[in-house]
């Protein structure tokens, strides 16, 4: 449509301004302006009409002279007697060549090696300032100034805007990159729209897009995702998604961390994962009694909108010889208060000691009949769930003085499915029901109470 061409165009015109001031910035630094004076006149092979004994100035065949210390466009009176000069601000245009193949810097077809190409070709080492095409290399390739189109090396790649895809074997480096970068180890980008992949290790700055790798992703500012087998870091504000396999660490986010470990200063989204520690939000490891005489301690994490728990636990009774472990998850309102409330969603799991039971262990060994056969079958209870008590637990947390102690009690009600689960209740007396069909669901009420930090 006729909005995407003429944006198209405008970040090509940005790109011939950019890498023109670039060129006045590097040429005009060579030569003081007392040595650019002479008019001596000689044509190159680019139509150019430059003065010698100078690289400050540049003269096209129209007589428009441009001075690369002073920035001004004029057009010079040659007249010895006369001394005036009428400035202009018209910019000298950059000379494109088709192509280009380079051997080495400095050094390929044509000579001089053009630096402004639409197509940049090399069996080694490709150097050129500007690219608007494509430029491959069999080793490394480098635009000093800006690509657009496709930089693509067996090795490395680098330039300083990318307007495309940089694709190599090892590494990638781009200043301002629009588009995709893919490395069979690295990629680097101060500030990056659209997406870097790559086997180990991706790092920007400023991030609007995704970022995956195997290993680590490391970003200031996301407005994205990030997706790692190892380990993500955005270090600045953030808005999207971090998922790693093992850890991921924010300063501030909002969205979402997934992860095995979740670590963040401020998390106004979800962190979900098995251990959850961020700052602002909810971060209680406690310690507890609760009704059949179990001590139990407990962490909690995550934010308010969601948190994870975890618990473990023994009974103070020297008659009884099992423990107690469970997870859960929970959503807790009125944070900013001295009183607040969760509400939990627990699966807790009684396994005895007795390692000839079988239910020292997650992975318990169990017989079940094969109806096909009528053989006793031996397989693996994944989860020993005859031994899981799925519970609801609201807790009323108040903390009058400080905000980092807190006492709280709180009412569980557990869960007896008869076809699955009668067997967990036999390990204490729970009393009667407050919730009971036909024997075959109940509901028991229980009570604890203690203290978090």
């Amino acid at each position: 449509n006729s909005a995407g061409v003429e944006s198209t165009e405008d970040d090509l015109e940005a790109i011939r301004r950019q890498a023109l001031e670039e060129t006045r910035r590097i040429q005009g630094k060579t030569v003081s302006p007392e040595k650019a004076i002479d008019n001596t006149l000689v044509e190159n092979s680019d139509d150019i009409v430059r003065e010698q004994e100078t690289n400050t100035t540049v003269t096209n065949s129209a007589g428009i002279t441009y001075d690369y210390e002073r920035e001004e466009s004029y057009i010079k009176n040659n007249s010895e007697n006369s001394a005036s000069t009428k400035y202009m601000y018209k910019e000298p245009e950059l000379t494109w060549h088709y192509f280009s193949i380079g051997l080495f810097p400095e050094i390929g077809y044509p000579m001089p090696l053009p630096q402004n190409v639409y197509v940049s070709l090399s069996p080694f080492t490709a150097h050129t300032r500007n690219v608007f095409g494509g430029q491959i290399a069999c080793f490394t390739a480098f635009s000093t100034y800006s690509i657009a189109g496709l930089q693509l090396a067996g090795f490395m790649t680098n330039t300083g805007i990318l307007r495309g895809g940089q694709f190599s074997g090892f590494m990638n480096i781009a200043k301002d990159s629009i588009g995709a970068q893919g490395a069979g180890f690295m990629n680097i980008a101060t500030d990056l729209k659209g997406v870097q992949g790559s086997a180990f290790m991706n790092v920007s700055n400023d991030l609007i897009g995704v970022q995956f790798s195997s290993f680590m992703n490391i970003a200031n500012n996301i407005k994205g995702v990030q997706l790692v087998g190892f380990l993500n870091i955005a270090r600045g504000s953030s808005a999207g998604v971090q998922v790693s396999g093992l850890l991921n660490i924010a300063e501030e986010i909002k969205g979402a961390q997934i992860g095995f470990i979740n670590i963040a200063n401020k998390n106004s989204g979800v962190a979900i994962g098995l251990l959850n520690f961020i700052k602002d939000g909810v971060m209680s490891p406690g310690i507890y009694w609760e009704k059949g005489n179990n001590l139990m301690f407990q962490y909690q994490g995550g934010t308010k909108a969601f948190f994870t728990t975890f618990m473990i636990g023994i009974p103070l009774s020297a008659n009884h010889s099992y423990y107690i472990s469970g997870a859960g998850a929970g959503v807790r309102f009125n944070e900013n208060k001295s009183i607040s409330f969760d509400v939990e969603l627990l699966f807790k799991s009684i396994r005895n000691f007795d390692y000839d039971s079988g239910e020292l262990f997650l992975f318990k060994p169990v017989y079940m009949l094969d109806h096909d056969t009528a053989d006793a079958v031996y397989v693996i209870d994944i989860f020993n769930i005859e031994n899981t008590m799925p519970s609801i637990r609201m807790t009323w947390n108040f903390s009058p003085i400080n905000k980092r102690l807190s006492g709280f009690i709180a009412l569980s009600y557990d869960m007896m499915f008869a076809s699955w689960n009668e067997h967990v209740f036999s390990y204490w007396d729970h009393g009667k029901p407050i919730l009971s069909k036909d024997d075959d669901f109940k509901v028991y009420m229980a009570f604890s109470a203690g203290i978090k930090f």
